[in-house]
């Protein structure tokens, strides 16, 4: 989606970051994942994909099973990526 010029910076209409919107709504464990947690390959990218496998068994147990969070890949052009500054 870079690549295609996506704004990987965006915000809401608020000014909003999606790691923002994470934390006010109390979902420690996409937060997690946004700050490179879910970087499952370590090359500095968190995809969409990767934050579905780092989130889903989280959620599950910290559910006891009640919600098990459902991923999967849409149509189009590549995929989803999140990229934050190391340190």
């Amino acid at each position: 989606m870079i690549a295609e010029g996506v704004d990987i910076d965006a915000t809401d209409s608020r000014g909003n970051s999606a790691i923002y919107q994470a934390a006010s709504k109390g979902h420690a464990d996409v937060v997690e994942a946004l700050e490179g947690a879910a970087d499952l390959n370590g090359d500095g990218f968190v995809t969409a994909n990767e934050i579905g496998t780092f989130v889903t068994p989280r959620v599950t147990e910290d559910s006891d099973a009640q919600q098990t969070p459902q991923s999967g890949r849409l149509e189009g052009k590549g995929e989803v990526a999140f990229e934050w500054p190391r340190g």
